[in-house]
């Protein structure tokens, strides 16, 4: 299962539990905007052209324009807590506030809904909204299921201000019910914590380590043994099973049979009088590392070859550490606000079947290109066809049916006008959409490739859905000719293409000194069968910043779990 999603994961997200009832994902984490008033951008290269940004907003955390009154009512009839909660958070907060927060209740809602019982569910948050989202995930996976808020530094420093640096996110790790997976994770001894392992016998170094754990048990994990009372302490016996493994000690025996063993092999360490509690000898090849705990301080935030330009981009050994605590080879990982993909890459390099979903169109172009980009032609091609994407037309009587739907919308909504055009221009060209959907001057979208002498040549696009003319191919010339851009490439389907057409194309000529013609009319049909517009630099001159890391699965190090 590698599935792509484009739309609202709140749509995607029912369709999902009727499909699902009983919850098929392993693990959901999510990474939602902040709702810290920011404007987050895909990076583009930088051109100039008059009254057009060179930054897409494609990704905007501002939720004081959604509509929230329609999610509050429909959790009365889903979560009447989470209903009243929010009904009476409402009076006390702002309205961007509670529109946020409701947006993202229905939403952890669903996701709910489609995990598995064993299932795990992580959201990553920074100190703004976490204190509401912590009680959101409460009322809707039980205050029982509650794992860890873990911390992640993701910087080091900050500049001086009139408070303590912020340099930490939060995210919050829930489990479906109390029988769900976890893999306990290492990291490796650094040189000084090696150096603790000071002791040594027959068997290797080793160092003192506590063989009792916190609070009290009842049965044989809290009985006396040797004179030593772990309850009179408060505490009872906490035998580590990789020590029980190393020694080939049977699972079935009890703790005080298993102390015994222990004892006669020589791993124990007696305390010197009965008032303290004994340990047990923690050879280092056995412990392989330390246990990793809810301070996450040695994963830097992404940059160099692994940033692809989009500010809120996580590091893909975050992922990794998070994906491998909480799923195996094969296991479904599923991320609903996607983004550039990290979540997606990560579990696909780990070699986890995975679901990634995004609103934008700009997010699944990006996540596409990040798994492919580093592949041959050979292996993308045999890698597309194992990736499935809904929320696009998948052929041409689709993709008409979309053009359809635009031609029949009032093109001053914002909600849905010019659909199709951003598809082309986005998805199938990988281009940049003009942001005056409105009077836009003729041109639909853009793309820049390298010119000589550090300059950037760029390229006009013009997308029909309606009907077409040779009218409509001249005066699109005559925009080119208009915003001085080097090649301008006129999109509409096969049926509607004419020889006059052509004709008109032809004829404006060459960009010299290169034999790409001018004007290009490229039809949907051409698109869906790869061919690409003729410029400078070719497919490599592409809108996004291109991965280099190969992200198809590799084998994972064994040594990383200890269970």
């Amino acid at each position: 299962m590698k599935q792509l999603y484009f739309g609202d994961c709140l749509d995607i997200l029912k369709d999902l539990s009727v499909k699902h009832p009983d919850g098929f994902i392993d693990l959901i984490y999510i990474d939602p905007p902040f709702n810290s008033k920011r404007n987050y951008n895909i990076l583009f290269e930088d051109v100039d052209m008059t009254d057009t940004k060179a930054q897409r907003e494609a990704f905007s955390d501002t939720w004081s324009n959604v509509s929230f009154t329609d999610a509050i009512d429909e959790l009365e009839y889903l979560n009447i807590v989470l209903h009243d909660f929010l009904k009476a958070l409402r009076k006390v907060v702002s309205d961007s506030t509670i529109a946020y927060i409701s947006t993202m209740a229905i939403r952890i809602h669903y996701m709910h809904k489609v995990l598995k019982d064993t299932g795990s569910f992580y959201l990553h948050c920074d100190p703004n909204m976490s204190h509401y989202l912590k009680i959101i995930c409460d009322i809707i996976f039980g205050k029982k299921n509650f794992k860890n808020e873990i911390i992640w530094k993701r910087t080091s420093s900050h500049n001086l201000v009139k408070r303590f640096g912020p340099i930490h996110d939060v995210i919050f790790f829930y489990s479906k019910s109390n029988d769900f997976l976890f893999n306990i994770l290492k990291l490796e001894y650094t040189e000084n914590q090696s150096k603790r392992f000071s002791s040594s016998d027959d068997f290797g170094n080793y160092k003192r380590a506590d063989i009792t754990g916190s609070g009290i048990r009842k049965g044989y994990s809290g009985q006396e043994w040797n004179g030593y009372n772990p309850t009179a302490k408060g505490r009872h016996w906490g035998i580590p099973g990789s020590l029980k493994l190393a020694f080939d000690i049977p699972n079935d025996l009890n703790s005080i049979e298993v102390l015994d063993l222990l004892d006669k092999k020589g791993v124990i360490l007696h305390a010197e009088n009965k008032n303290n509690l004994p340990g047990y000898k923690n050879y280092i090849h056995l412990s392989k590392g330390h246990s990793l705990q809810d301070l996450f301080i040695d994963i830097n935030p992404t940059k160099g070859k692994e940033s692809l330009g989009y500010p809120t981009q996580k590091p893909v050994a975050l992922m990794e550490r998070i994906i491998k605590a909480s799923t195996n080879k094969g296991d479904v990982v599923a991320d609903f606000f996607c983004g550039c993909g990290t979540t997606i890459a990560a579990a696909n390099k780990l070699g986890r079947d995975w679901i990634g979903a995004d609103i934008s169109h700009l997010a699944v172009k990006l996540i596409l290109n990040r798994l492919t980009g580093p592949l041959s032609k050979k292996a993308k091609s045999k890698f597309l066809t194992e990736i499935e994407i809904n929320g696009f037309p998948k052929d041409i009587d689709s993709a008409k049916q979309l053009a359809k739907s635009d031609q029949l919308l009032d093109k001053k909504s914002k909600h849905g006008a010019f659909d199709f055009q951003h598809w082309v221009v986005e998805f199938l060209l990988g281009g940049i959409r003009n942001p005056k959907d409105i009077a836009d001057g003729g041109w639909d979208g853009y793309k820049i490739f390298p010119k000589n002498n550090n300059e950037k040549g760029r390229v006009l696009i013009e997308v029909k859905s309606g009907k077409v003319s040779v009218k409509n191919v001249r005066e699109f010339i005559q925009i080119i000719n208009r915003e001085c851009a080097d090649i301008g490439v006129f999109v509409c389907f096969e049926d509607q293409l004419t020889k006059p057409m052509e004709l008109s194309a032809k004829e404006v000529g060459k960009y010299k000194p290169y034999n790409f013609d001018k004007i290009q009319i490229l039809t949907i049909e051409d698109i869906f069968e790869d061919r690409e517009i003729k410029m400078p630099g070719g497919v490599e001159s592409s809108t996004f910043k291109q991965s280099t890391k190969d992200v198809r699965p590799v084998e994972e190090d064994p040594e990383l779990f200890n269970s």
